[in-house]
């Protein structure tokens, strides 16, 4: 009895005067682990944000530049043209520029004629599968846009919005 009752004091095997000290290594290694973590996401956010803060930028890297907001529209009326392709397929639709400044109005009805013009070019040469789309009417308005830009030269036209837009 007396040797159970030393065995109880002693407690479990291993852990008396002979057994090792507990391992003190594991606090160490989770500062090292996250010490690693660390300097890996200053690493990687240094690799990414540094070349657009310090102006290293490639020079034909495009640079986001906030949209300008819309304060008129001028309207350019409904245009019905036959699309690529198809003699018996149409399509009708009615368009809107938007302008950053009023001021412009009344350079943009003077080139109404071209602006049209350059609407119903672009809009006979696409296919009905093309015309159909959502995504291919953002595209077209983008389209729109940079003709207006470059070959109308009117940089004052900001926004191109279909009012109406019929596939038939």
């Amino acid at each position: 009895m007396a040797a159970a009752k030393d065995a109880k004091e002693s407690g479990p095997p291993g852990e008396g005067e002979g057994a090792p000290p507990p391992r003190k290594g594991r606090p160490l290694l989770l500062i090292a682990a996250a010490g690693l973590v660390l300097v890996g996401g200053l690493g990687a956010g240094a690799f990414f944000l540094a070349p657009g803060l310090l102006g290293l930028a490639k020079p034909g890297a495009a640079v986001a530049r906030p949209k300008p907001k819309v304060h008129a529209t001028v309207p350019l009326g409904s245009v019905v043209v036959n699309v690529a392709g198809e003699a018996r397929r149409f399509v009708k639709v009615s368009v809107e520029v938007g302008l950053e400044s009023a001021k412009a109005v009344h350079e943009v009805e003077a080139r109404k004629p071209q602006i049209l013009d350059l609407l119903i070019t672009v809009l006979a040469s696409k296919a009905v599968d093309e015309l159909a789309a959502p995504e291919s009417r953002s595209a077209l308005k983008e389209e729109l846009l940079a003709g207006i830009h470059e070959q109308v030269g009117l940089e004052k036209v900001i926004q191109v919005f279909f009012t109406e837009f019929l596939i038939q």
